[in-house]
């Protein structure tokens, strides 16, 4: 997922340049492991920047199943390489489960 980013986040196109090159790091959209049980697979995976993976995950923004950002009003949309199949059940699932349950 990183290289077909070129190591940029999905909602903002930054990129960190590190000592090692370009860094960026994955999210889980639907959560690994009980109670979530989300998939290891690519169309389970957010390429993201470190400030957008944690806000992600816990749930200060989320994404429609159109790609449209919800929460966050900078960005519109979730930039989608055509490669990157994210699987729609998986956005609705961090929409219902991570997302709403938010204050």
């Amino acid at each position: 997922m990183k290289e077909i980013y070129n190591f940029e986040c999905q909602v903002c196109g930054q990129t960190l340049m590190v000592p090692e090159g370009r860094y960026c790091e994955t999210a889980y959209v639907r959560p690994l492991g009980n109670p979530h049980g989300g998939s290891d697979f690519e169309d389970n995976i957010l390429c993201l920047c470190p400030n957008h993976r944690v806000m992600f995950e816990h749930g200060t923004f989320g994404v429609g199943s159109d790609f449209q950002l919800i929460g966050i009003r900078l960005y519109k949309s979730l930039r989608v390489h055509p490669e990157h199949k994210i699987k729609k059940e998986n956005l609705e699932y961090h929409h219902d489960h991570i997302l709403e349950r938010q204050p």
